[in-house]
C-alpha cells in the first residue's frame, strides 16, 4: 500500500474577477481573518488560465466573481465548463433572486453585495478549509 505523505500546511488561493478594485482590496483585507489559524493565503486577480484544466492543485481555491445583471448566463456557462475543483462566490451587482438561483444551481456557494460583507463568509470558508484538510480533496458540488 502506498501511503500519501502527511502535510499539515493549509493553503487558500483566493481569486478575484471584477471590473474595479474594490473586491480585490477587500479580499486582501479580510480573507486571512476568515481562515483557520496556520493557513497560508494567496489573494490575486483571476487569470484566464486559472479556469483551464490543469494539474492537481494542493491549494483550496475560491473564486470571487463580480456578476452584474445581464452577465448571469455567461457566468453560468463559465462555471459549468470549469473542470477544476473550486468554490465559487458571487459579488452580486443588482441581481434578481431568479438570477441568484441560476448561479446557485451551478454550484455558487454564496453571494455578497458589498465588499464589507466578506467577513460574513468566515464560517463558510473555515468549513471548506476544514473539510478539505480532513479529506484531502475539494470536490466540486453538483458535478
Amino acid at each position: 500500500m502506498i501511503e500519501r505523505p502527511e502535510t499539515t500546511e493549509r493553503v487558500l488561493t483566493w481569486l478575484v474577477d471584477e471590473r474595479g478594485g474594490r473586491w480585490l482590496s477587500a479580499s486582501r483585507r479580510f480573507v486571512a481573518t476568515m481562515t483557520p489559524d496556520g493557513t497560508r493565503v494567496h489573494v490575486r486577480p483571476l487569470a484566464d488560465d486559472d479556469l483551464a484544466p490543469g494539474g492537481q492543485n494542493s491549494a483550496t481555491t475560491v473564486v470571487l466573481a463580480e456578476v452584474a445583471r445581464g452577465e448571469v448566463s455567461r457566468w453560468v456557462g463559465r462555471i459549468t465548463r470549469c473542470e477544476r475543483p473550486m468554490t465559487w462566490i458571487v459579488a452580486a451587482v443588482g441581481l434578481t433572486n431568479p438570477e441568484r438561483l441560476d448561479l446557485m444551481r451551478v454550484g455558487v456557494r454564496a453571494t455578497v453585495e458589498q465588499p464589507e460583507h466578506l467577513p460574513r463568509l468566515a464560517s463558510l470558508i473555515r468549513g471548506i478549509m476544514t473539510r478539505r484538510f480532513a479529506t484531502g480533496s475539494q470536490r466540486r458540488p453538483f458535478a
